[in-house]
Protein backbone atom coordinates (compact mmCIF):
# COMPACT_ATOMS: atom_id res chain seq x y z
CA UNK A 1 0.00 0.00 0.00
CA UNK A 2 1.26 3.46 -0.84
CA UNK A 3 2.01 6.19 1.64
CA UNK A 4 -0.79 8.07 3.34
CA UNK A 5 -0.37 11.70 2.24
CA UNK A 6 -2.04 12.89 5.45
CA UNK A 7 0.59 11.14 7.54
CA UNK A 8 3.59 12.26 5.50
CA UNK A 9 4.35 15.21 7.74
CA UNK A 10 5.19 17.30 4.66
CA UNK A 11 4.12 20.91 5.03
CA UNK A 12 3.55 20.98 1.26
CA UNK A 13 0.37 18.96 1.81
CA UNK A 14 -1.95 21.10 3.91
CA UNK A 15 -5.26 19.47 4.73
CA UNK A 16 -7.61 20.08 1.87
CA UNK A 17 -11.33 19.89 2.40
CA UNK A 18 -13.69 18.24 -0.02
CA UNK A 19 -15.97 20.33 -2.18
CA UNK A 20 -18.83 18.78 -0.23
CA UNK A 21 -17.93 17.80 3.29
CA UNK A 22 -18.86 15.50 4.86
CA UNK A 23 -18.88 13.23 1.84
CA UNK A 24 -22.53 12.51 0.96
CA UNK A 25 -23.42 8.82 1.18
CA UNK A 26 -24.76 8.81 -2.37
CA UNK A 27 -21.29 9.77 -3.70
CA UNK A 28 -19.33 6.98 -2.00
CA UNK A 29 -20.33 4.28 -4.50
CA UNK A 30 -19.74 6.32 -7.70
CA UNK A 31 -16.38 7.53 -6.37
CA UNK A 32 -15.33 3.96 -5.53
CA UNK A 33 -16.38 2.77 -9.01
CA UNK A 34 -14.43 5.59 -10.65
CA UNK A 35 -11.30 4.79 -8.66
CA UNK A 36 -11.69 1.06 -9.38
CA UNK A 37 -11.73 1.87 -13.10
CA UNK A 38 -8.21 3.28 -12.91
CA UNK A 39 -6.89 1.05 -10.11
CA UNK A 40 -5.35 -1.57 -12.39
CA UNK A 41 -1.77 -1.49 -13.72
CA UNK A 42 -2.67 -2.02 -17.39
CA UNK A 43 -5.32 0.70 -17.26
CA UNK A 44 -2.83 3.07 -15.69
CA UNK A 45 -0.37 2.23 -18.48
CA UNK A 46 -3.09 2.87 -21.08
CA UNK A 47 -3.90 6.24 -19.53
CA UNK A 48 -0.20 7.08 -19.64
CA UNK A 49 -0.01 6.06 -23.28
CA UNK A 50 -3.04 8.23 -24.07
CA UNK A 51 -1.67 11.24 -22.19
CA UNK A 52 0.31 12.03 -25.34
CA UNK A 53 -2.76 11.97 -27.56
CA UNK A 54 -5.34 9.70 -29.08
CA UNK A 55 -4.45 6.25 -30.38
CA UNK A 56 -6.06 3.16 -31.85
CA UNK A 57 -6.52 -0.04 -29.90
CA UNK A 58 -3.70 -1.71 -31.87
CA UNK A 59 -1.32 1.20 -31.25
CA UNK A 60 -2.11 1.07 -27.53
CA UNK A 61 -1.71 -2.71 -27.40
CA UNK A 62 1.73 -2.35 -29.00
CA UNK A 63 2.78 0.53 -26.70
CA UNK A 64 1.64 -1.14 -23.48
CA UNK A 65 2.62 -4.66 -24.50
CA UNK A 66 -0.62 -6.50 -23.82
CA UNK A 67 -2.77 -8.49 -26.26
CA UNK A 68 -5.26 -6.61 -28.44
CA UNK A 69 -8.28 -8.30 -26.81
CA UNK A 70 -7.12 -7.38 -23.29
CA UNK A 71 -6.35 -3.83 -24.39
CA UNK A 72 -9.82 -3.49 -25.88
CA UNK A 73 -11.41 -4.79 -22.68
CA UNK A 74 -9.53 -2.29 -20.48
CA UNK A 75 -10.36 0.58 -22.84
CA UNK A 76 -14.04 -0.33 -22.76
CA UNK A 77 -14.03 -0.24 -18.95
CA UNK A 78 -12.31 3.15 -18.93
CA UNK A 79 -14.82 4.44 -21.48
CA UNK A 80 -17.78 3.13 -19.46
CA UNK A 81 -16.39 5.01 -16.44
CA UNK A 82 -16.47 8.21 -18.51
CA UNK A 83 -12.69 8.56 -18.53
CA UNK A 84 -12.09 7.90 -22.24
CA UNK A 85 -13.85 8.83 -25.45
CA UNK A 86 -13.95 6.68 -28.57
CA UNK A 87 -14.40 7.48 -32.21
CA UNK A 88 -14.29 5.46 -35.39
CA UNK A 89 -11.49 6.10 -37.86
CA UNK A 90 -12.14 3.82 -40.79
CA UNK A 91 -12.41 0.37 -39.24
CA UNK A 92 -10.34 1.29 -36.18
CA UNK A 93 -11.56 2.51 -32.80
CA UNK A 94 -9.51 5.47 -31.65
CA UNK A 95 -9.46 6.40 -27.96
CA UNK A 96 -8.58 9.63 -26.18
CA UNK A 97 -8.72 10.88 -22.62
CA UNK A 98 -12.06 12.59 -22.06
CA UNK A 99 -11.86 13.18 -18.32
CA UNK A 100 -8.38 14.39 -17.45
CA UNK A 101 -9.14 14.33 -13.71
CA UNK A 102 -8.32 10.60 -13.75
CA UNK A 103 -4.79 11.36 -14.98
CA UNK A 104 -4.56 14.19 -12.42
CA UNK A 105 -5.42 11.74 -9.61
CA UNK A 106 -2.69 9.35 -10.85
CA UNK A 107 -0.22 12.24 -10.92
CA UNK A 108 -1.09 13.25 -7.37
CA UNK A 109 -0.59 9.74 -6.06
CA UNK A 110 2.68 9.36 -8.00
CA UNK A 111 3.84 12.65 -6.51
CA UNK A 112 3.09 11.48 -2.97
CA UNK A 113 4.92 8.23 -3.59
CA UNK A 114 7.93 9.97 -5.15
CA UNK A 115 8.27 12.24 -2.11
CA UNK A 116 9.02 9.18 -0.01
CA UNK A 117 11.72 7.94 -2.39
CA UNK A 118 15.10 9.37 -1.33
CA UNK A 119 16.54 9.49 -4.87
CA UNK A 120 13.43 10.71 -6.70
CA UNK A 121 13.41 14.07 -8.52
CA UNK A 122 10.41 15.15 -6.43
CA UNK A 123 12.28 14.69 -3.17
CA UNK A 124 15.40 16.62 -4.18
CA UNK A 125 15.32 20.29 -4.51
Amino acid sequence: MGPDPRASGHSSHPRRTLACEPLPDQLAEPIAEYLQAIAEPHRLALLGALAGGEASVQELADRVGIPYHNTSHHLILLRQAGILSRRKLGKANVYAIKDWSAWWVVGQIAGWMCEDEPDSPASSG
